[in-house]
């Protein structure tokens, strides 16, 4: 190959050294993108399983805290209310009882007799 090169390089043929060189390294781009691709197949594969396994144990996890949630929720309910929320609608409902309405627009409450 060098050997040609060289005869190629005394004549000023430069093209067609290009050309040899190109086709060259394209065929080794074939060859390598090949394998590269068998490759990048079984990566998807294996990511594909590994999905899937995932998604079935994010699944049965899922059921479990399902389960859990039903269960929070029947033991939040038992429980007596002490929010501060829950405590400023007991005043306000006071309050409106008593005839004082809460007013608040933006950052500023202000009590109003109706």
């Amino acid at each position: 190959m060098g050997a040609e090169l060289c005869r190629l390089y005394r004549r000023g043929a430069v093209l067609q050294i290009v050309a040899k060189f190109v086709t060259r390294t394209s065929h080794l781009h074939t060859a390598e993108a090949e394998v590269m691709a068998q490759r990048g197949q079984k990566k998807e594969e294996r990511k594909k399983l590994k999905n899937s396994r995932i998604i079935e144990l994010s699944r049965q996890q899922h059921n479990v805290s399902g389960e859990k949630s039903q269960r929070n929720q029947k033991n939040k309910r038992s429980k007596p209310i002490n929010g501060a929320s829950s405590r400023r609608k007991e005043l306000r409902r006071k309050q409106k009882e008593q005839g004082i309405m809460i007013v608040r627009h933006g950052n500023v409450t202000r009590r109003e007799k109706e």
